[in-house]
């Protein structure tokens, strides 16, 4: 199937046959936003729009919907009011549009749906009027529960709703399942207020180009497999201290496999597994980084699987740093063991270190831990730590570090985190935990998985609980992951997609979850920030921010305040117009004195955006240090990006540089 082709968007000067049928005269320079220096009016064309020669003149070729186009001119013609548009800010091959087939975008923001268990599906209302409404309500879960309900016995013909019904869209409830994370679909935001602190209620628009030849390559894409099947890869630390933990994970595996025999799933469930120790520069005693030591095997080959993971041996020779390459081990399970046959993917991270922090000299995953968290999210892939708290983990309380940080990596979106500690006062207890914990985990997994038929329910009602034993934490994940499973399965069987929406308002938190915290306590997040960019444009930041780290360090300036403004200019200037970046990626904005007019207005803000020139001098430097490393994983999420095709938005677009990328907010600058 064939991506539809009004989804091939315009972006940085890429025309469409309606463009280039246009009006071919020049112009001056797009108008300004008011009160602004330096930044254009920009509109998103909608579903529908015709180009014009004149203000209400003829009509030419169908204008791509969701165009991001400049604005040049604004003029009324009898009822109507008129823009003259073009793709570019060189006022060529201009086209007039009506006022009522776009939108004003005043930003390069768009936004993906959160993961959806944990929450329930998101509401898209006609007006801000009616989601405040709504919002001001008593018993705002059961109101919210409500309208869902009638909205879709709406869609399904059995019941028309008011008049006054405020409900314009919902996202895709239980029974269709989640909208897979990496199928590509727009929503843009238009604009924002923040009635309550902590929530935004945004304005956006939300269009889904179905599913392309690109996309139904994947061999977990429906037609390719009969009926559901899941992979767990185990990723193991094999460092000085694991060998218990090692035994343990090999009694896991041999129960995994007689539970599936006995439930006739030996084809639907496979396992792997993944060695990590650390860099074998400073200790080449420790024999390998990482090591797979079985590809994801199903039941039927559990013989060979067995065979190889029995010789899995601790390392002899300690490393060179209590911090092990966890995320070294992780985003090999990610990278290269075979996931495309399974619906259902699970990586168990075992350890009882933290992950190599980024200014380590010897690690080798650069992009970071937040880059090895969007690979994972990228491939659908649910991360679990199991998190061995020995008493020298505690006594050079390396085990907060680590706790921190494998929260993040197994991060669940609203439903928590599926971090799992696992106490350890000695070997023999600690073993004993981490059994009954990781038994507790897939048992649970299996049964939510293959216990029954249908998606099951209660989305909004499934978390993991921040606080309480490992048992129940681990019971709490597996129901958790079970219900994400069934969720991922129905969004890819039934090719699940965003709902088609020109304007709109939603609330960026789960509302529901709100109210039930009485007093906001409890955040579900429903959507997640990116950056809207073209190939070109990821090129261009990548290169800017390399000659900004190479000058600095060459001339020592990373202190400076010529290096913490240049940084900044690069990453408000992405979050606002990507291809005016690509032109002139040099700029200093504050030098030129319009930093501010580009911070004003931003629902959200990238990291380097939250800081103040005061926040930076008043940085150690070992803080200052860490920032710099900071922007280094960043460089090398980015070269690694513009290397993963599969992941680009491509629409049947032959030139490359146009292909479209969402760039999570937390990988800017």
């Amino acid at each position: 199937m064939t991506a539809k082709p009004f989804f091939k968007i315009f972006w940085a000067g890429l025309l469409t046959a309606g463009l280039l049928a246009a009006n071919p005269a020049w112009a001056d320079k797009p108008l300004l936003m008011e009160g602004k220096k330096s930044l254009y009016q920009r509109i998103i064309t909608h579903p529908g729009a015709l180009g014009h020669d004149s203000p209400g003149g003829q009509a030419g070729n169908p204008i791509t919907p969701f165009s991001v186009l400049y604005v040049y001119a604004r003029e009324k013609a009898g009822p109507q009011d008129w823009l003259q548009v073009a793709a570019n800010t060189l006022g060529r091959d201009l086209v007039w549009l009506p006022a009522a087939k776009v939108s004003e975008w005043k930003q390069s923001m768009v936004l993906t749906f959160s993961p959806r268990a944990g929450r329930s599906p998101l509401l898209f209302f006609k007006t801000f009027d009616d989601l405040e409404n709504i919002a001001g309500q008593s018993g705002l879960a059961a109101v919210l529960a409500n309208l869902s309900r009638v909205f879709k016995k709406y869609v399904q013909g059995q019941t028309e709703p008011p008049s006054d019904f405020p409900v314009l869209a919902m996202e895709p409830g239980d029974e269709e399942g989640s909208v897979p994370y990496d199928h590509f679909y727009l929503m843009p935001i238009f604009s924002y207020q923040e009635p309550f602190e902590g929530v935004k209620f945004l304005e956006v628009g939300s269009i889904d180009p179905g599913y392309g030849d690109e996309e139904s390559k994947d061999q977990g894409k429906p037609g390719k497999n009969k009926g559901f099947k899941h992979a767990i890869a185990f990723v193991i630390d094999t460092t000085v201290s694991m060998q218990p933990y090692i035994e343990k994970t090999k009694e896991l595996a041999r129960g995994v496999f007689d539970r599936i025999a006995e439930k006739g799933q030996e084809e639907n469930v496979a396992l792997g597994v993944v060695a990590f120790r650390n860099s074998l520069e400073p200790q080449p005693k420790l024999e390998y980084l990482t090591r797979i030591i079985s590809p994801l095997s199903t039941g039927v080959d559990r013989a060979n699987f067995e065979k190889t993971l029995a010789g899995v041996k601790e390392a002899t020779a300690s490393s060179h740093s209590f911090n092990e390459d966890a995320l070294a081990g992780v985003k090999e399970a990610i990278d290269k063991l075979d996931w495309d046959p399974y619906q259902g993917r699970m990586i168990i991270l075992i350890t009882d270190a933290g992950p190599l922090p980024i200014t380590d000299p010897y690690i080798s995953t650069m992009i970071g831990l937040s880059g090895v968290v969007d690979r994972a999210k990228k491939k659908n892939i649910k991360v679990v730590v199991l998190h061995v708290r020995t008493p020298s983990g505690v006594k050079t309380k390396n085990v907060t570090y680590a706790e921190g940080a494998y929260k993040e990596l197994s991060e669940l979106g609203s439903a928590g985190r599926a971090y799992i500690p696992i106490e350890a006062p000695n070997p023999q207890v600690g073993a004993g935990n981490f059994a009954e914990a990781a038994e507790t985990l897939v048992e649970t997994l299996d049964n939510v998985v293959f216990g029954q038929d249908g998606q099951g329910g209660g989305g909004a009602s499934k978390t993991v609980p921040e606080g309480g034993d490992a048992k129940a934490k681990a019971r709490a994940t597996g129901e958790v992951l079970g219900y994400s499973f069934k969720l991922d399965y129905a969004g890819q069987t039934g090719q699940t997609k965003a709902p088609h929406v020109v304007r709109s308002w939603i609330a960026d938190q789960d509302m529901g979850r709100l109210d039930e915290a009485q007093g906001g306590s409890v955040k579900a997040p429903t959507v997640e920030c990116a950056v809207l960019i073209t190939k070109d444009q990821l090129s261009a930041l990548n290169k800017q921010l390399e000659i900004i780290m190479t000058e600095a360090e060459r001339n020592q300036k990373m202190g400076t305040r010529d290096f913490f403004q240049s940084i900044i200019s690069a990453s408000a200037q992405m979050l606002h117009d990507p291809s005016q970046f690509a032109l002139k990626p040099d700029s200093n904005l504050s030098k030129l004195g319009i930093l501010g007019e580009f911070l004003d207005g931003l629902p959200y803000k990238s990291r380097v955006l939250g800081l103040t020139e005061d926040d930076w001098y008043n940085m150690s430097i070992g803080e200052q240090n860490d920032f710099i490393f900071y922007l280094k994983s960043r460089l090398a999420y980015y070269r690694q990006a513009d290397q993963d095709v599969d992941k680009w938005g491509r629409f049947d677009n032959p030139n490359p540089g146009d292909w479209l990328y969402r760039l999570p907010l937390v990988m800017l600058p």
